[in-house]
């Protein structure tokens, strides 16, 4: 019996299903491709392409839940239920599923401080316009411990889907009529591939660099104080270093400004992570439930 060699990572997806749900899933997959592969030169996704990416990430899962519900489908992953490539599948799920968690965490977080920041600013009495005080000191110093601890989840996180799908080509060897087998591994793999992919932009982009501080915490005041504002007004939606001078600085309505747009900003990108989360729980236990008919 001849024999074949096939990546289970390709542009296409070599299928004799020969079924509406292929090409749209192919379909799918390519449109997101092309839009992550075209804003590769940005420093950073705006959110709106996040935010878009995420919205067709949903529509992917869907489709390839319907492709799981073809009674085809099922029979195929039933008789390789204990291949290996089945359990890279199946492993590959549960740890996007758990980098899903934890982005929805971490952003929750880091919102979470944006608002108790701003609230901590709207409490305060003003300083006199420049004029370091104790109080902004102590609200910046929360602010970016929060942040620095979020920054230590988004690390793990990304360190996960470094090992998660998508980050080495494999290959299969299998007879002819085993090609309907690898159409669907590779439906699957190629959907965890831009799954990554996002997640790894949506992190990225809510990452900052958190100034170290000396034991009397002056050192962090120092170091934000010569940053230039002009600066501050180019990246008002990462809340970064330059926003905590400004509170420190007793510039309440300067310093708000980042963090309310920073709060907007994962407010938008909410609905489609928690969407996401969603349909890769429905995504597993499909194939769990599909596996699991085989009592052999």
């Amino acid at each position: 019996m001849a024999k074949y060699h096939y990546h289970i990572r390709s542009t296409s997806l070599p299928s004799t299903l020969h079924h509406p749900l292929t090409a749209r899933v192919e379909e799918q997959l390519n449109k997101i491709r092309v839009e992550l592969n075209e804003n590769k030169s940005l420093d950073h996704y705006t959110t709106e392409m996040l935010r878009d990416g995420l919205f067709g990430l949903k529509g992917l899962y869907e489709s390839v839940e319907d492709l799981l519900k073809l009674p085809h489908t099922q029979q195929i992953l039933v008789k390789q239920c204990h291949d290996k490539w089945v359990d890279e599948v199946l492993d590959d799920s549960l740890r996007l599923l758990d980098v899903s968690c934890t982005t929805k965490d971490v952003l929750s977080r880091i919102k979470e401080a944006a608002q108790e920041t701003q609230s901590a600013l709207r409490r305060r009495r003003s300083s006199p316009e420049g004029e370091i005080d104790l109080t902004g000191k102590k609200i910046a110093e929360h602010y970016m411990s929060s942040r620095k601890k979020a920054n230590k989840e988004v690390q793990k996180c990304l360190g996960e889907l470094k090992r998660a799908p998508g980050k080495k080509s494999s290959s299969l060897l299998l007879e002819k009529q085993q090609q309907d087998y690898v159409a669907v591994v590779n439906v699957l793999k190629q959907v965890g591939d831009v799954t990554v992919t996002l997640y790894e932009s949506l992190l990225s982009r809510y990452k900052c660099a958190v100034p170290k501080t000396s034991c009397n915490g002056w050192s962090l005041v120092s170091k934000l104080m010569i940053k230039q504002n002009s600066r501050l007004l180019t990246r008002l939606t990462t809340a970064k270093d330059e926003d905590v001078q400004q509170i420190i600085k007793g510039r309440d309505g300067v310093a708000r400004k980042p963090l309310e747009m920073l709060e907007t900003s994962i407010q938008s990108l909410e609905e489609g992570l928690e969407l996401v989360f969603r349909q890769l729980i429905k995504t597993r236990v499909s194939l769990l439930n599909i596996l699991s008919t085989n009592t052999n």
